[in-house]
């Protein structure tokens, strides 16, 4: 981790944080619950802003690699609902209000582009996949343990485009939550870090 210098890494470390902090506010205004801070794609942002403003690689390389898995259907979502093809994920948010809308559309769309930026300009981690793996762990685990079914926040309790099915929660959280999640992060993670060889090496020639 390096000092804080007011360049470019701080000023977007500091819009991204920003705008977690503007969804939040919005968030906790409307239903006063703390909980929705474990939003994956909150959480995850707030990794990436302070990354980007204390230059640590393994922060922006955790980011990116979670975020590209994670909240790649739910731009997918975003982009298909604009031709009436969508699966409800965005379409559900548009009946809060625009406010609430197009700060949550701003959160989930800028992590991707802004860590990959990150990654580019200040190098991928080699030494991120143990801390994505227990990230992972602690923030499914703990909105399992604190939050309810009918927020289903981080979809741990169902899928995220099911009904509630009223029971069968543990057994969907170990096996089609956390394990899956745990899987798809550690390939992200490698798949990422094998391009990121390839552009070194092709770079060095």
């Amino acid at each position: 981790m390096q000092k804080i210098k007011f360049d470019k890494f701080f000023f977007l470390g500091l819009f991204v944080v920003g705008s977690v902090l503007a969804n939040q506010y919005v968030n906790f205004v409307r239903w006063q619950d703390p909980t929705e801070m474990l939003w994956f794609c909150d959480f995850t942002a707030v990794s990436l802003g302070l990354g980007l403003i204390f230059r640590n690689k393994i922060m922006v390389t955790l980011a990116f690699t979670m975020a590209v898995p994670a909240q790649f259907r739910w731009i997918l979502d975003f982009l298909l609902e604009q031709i009436g093809m969508g699966a409800g994920r965005t379409a559900e948010l548009a009946g809060y209000g625009s406010t609430v809308f197009w700060l949550s559309v701003n959160l989930h769309t800028i992590v991707i582009p802004i860590s990959f930026f990150g990654v580019w300009k200040l190098g991928f981690s080699k030494k991120a996949l143990i801390p994505i793996l227990v990230y992972g762990f602690v923030l499914l685990t703990a909105t399992f343990l604190l939050t309810v079914p009918e927020e289903n926040i981080n979809c741990v309790f169902y899928a995220c485009d099911a009904s509630n099915p009223g029971s069968g929660y543990l057994k969907y959280f170990l096996i089609k939550n956390l394990l899956f999640w745990e899987i798809t992060f550690a390939l992200s993670f490698l798949i990422s870090k094998k391009i990121a060889e390839f552009f070194v090496e092709r770079n060095k020639k």
